[in-house]
């Protein structure tokens, strides 16, 4: 298997900017193993300017769900599925904002910022906020897991496991974002003490 990174690829098979795109959950039947069953898988659609025609392929990102959730029940995958799609079409539309030209340059403060956008701007409850945030804490895992992430150690996300648990336990994108500022303040605070 090749080893190249997301951005590589990308222009190795000519997929367009993510820019053009939207996502969207599209809920399909799939022969599962001999069975048809439903799936709630993630999309991307365009609609091209000089003829009007719609395009529509399921995006990669669509493994994620079938590793994770394949097992649940369609709306279940379904709700995450959705989970995912606002945050892709965040991403997508603050893409200057963030200086974000692919997946592959996605960091821990996009989710954070998308999170922060969700409890302010958009007002939803503190439970909502917390369903987004552990999706995209396992969205994340998934991605650096695959190596689509390569600036981000997957270590970063592991917390010490107590009584020898089974399960590796992940920290959540805003318990990343208050030990990365505790870190930075004590080595700030060395580096001036010393």
């Amino acid at each position: 298997m090749m080893n190249m990174n997301m951005a590589e690829n990308n222009k190795s098979i000519g997929v367009l900017p993510m820019y053009k795109f939207e996502f969207f959950t599209d809920i399909m039947w799939i022969d599962w193993y001999g069975d048809e069953k439903k799936f709630a898988l993630i999309s991307v659609r365009r609609i091209d300017q000089e003829s009007g025609a719609t395009v529509k392929v399921i995006h990669p990102v669509s493994e994620f769900l079938l590793s994770k959730y394949a097992s649940s029940k369609p709306n279940t995958m379904k709700k995450y599925a959705d989970i995912l799609v606002v945050f892709l079409n965040y991403i997508q539309k603050n893409r200057k904002h963030l200086k974000l030209d692919s997946l592959s340059g996605l960091k821990i403060s996009h989710g954070i910022e998308f999170l922060n956008h969700l409890g302010t701007d958009v007002k939803v409850s503190n439970g909502t906020v917390r369903l987004y945030e552990r999706t995209l804490t396992n969205f994340y895992v998934f991605l650096v897991t695959k190596g689509f992430l390569p600036e981000t150690p997957l270590n970063q996300f592991v917390k010490n496991r107590i009584n020898g648990e089974k399960n590796t336990i992940y920290h959540h994108l805003r318990e990343l974002s208050i030990l990365n500022r505790l870190i930075q303040k004590k080595s700030t605070f060395f580096r001036y003490n010393t």
